[in-house]
């Protein structure tokens, strides 16, 4: 399979002909098409940008064990404090387990507050029994893994009969229109 094959749609292909269409490729729209691939539905993945550390030779191998020749990737100062329930789902959709090699660390406290400071709460694990509220991730790496999850799973959907994932990369939503057929919006 070539990167064309691997990261744009045919000519016959069209949001209009998915189930669902997500926009966006981040941590939440990559996630969330990894999460309906056993749906059975025909998913649409639309971004203004490629899919990260997704070159040609890339897509076109799978990435059974993690690469330790090269140079890790670059730091990100954003960070995500994911949650133990989101950690749980990152190893669902076969992300975490190539996270947990990569930059990261548990936390046991987290203190919130308003920028006004009227407002502040306070997260302890020891008050729930547990050793850690969860990890704390740079956005980057979160990104980078599940965009080479996504395109493990178009190697596997080459040749699978039943395709559930179709690309729609360096495209941009320009109008929505919402017209009455069968079916209803899960959002507005």
């Amino acid at each position: 399979m070539t990167e064309s094959e691997a990261h744009h749609f045919s000519a016959h292909e069209t949001p209009a002909d998915c189930d669902v269409l997500i926009v966006g490729a981040g941590l939440v729209g990559a996630t969330l098409a990894l999460r309906l691939r056993t749906s059975g539905l025909r998913v649409g993945l639309l971004d203004k940008s490629e899919l990260t550390g997704t070159t040609a030779a890339s897509v076109s191998e799978p990435r059974d064990a993690p690469d330790n020749t090269e140079q890790p990737p670059k730091f990100d100062p954003r960070v995500v404090a994911l949650t133990a329930q989101s950690q749980q789902l990152l190893e669902h959709v076969g992300v975490w387990q190539k996270l947990k090699q990569s930059r990261h660390c548990p936390y046991t406290q987290m203190r919130v507050w308003e920028q006004d400071g009227t407002g502040e709460v306070e997260f302890d694990a020891s008050e729930i029994h547990e050793p850690a509220l969860g990890t704390i991730i740079e956005n980057g790496l979160i990104v980078g893994a599940l965009h080479a999850r996504i395109a493990d799973c178009l190697i596997e959907q080459a040749r699978s009969v039943n395709p559930w994932l179709t690309l729609f990369m360096g495209r941009g939503v320009l109008k929505l229109e919402q017209r009455q057929e069968k079916g209803r919006p899960l959002s507005r």
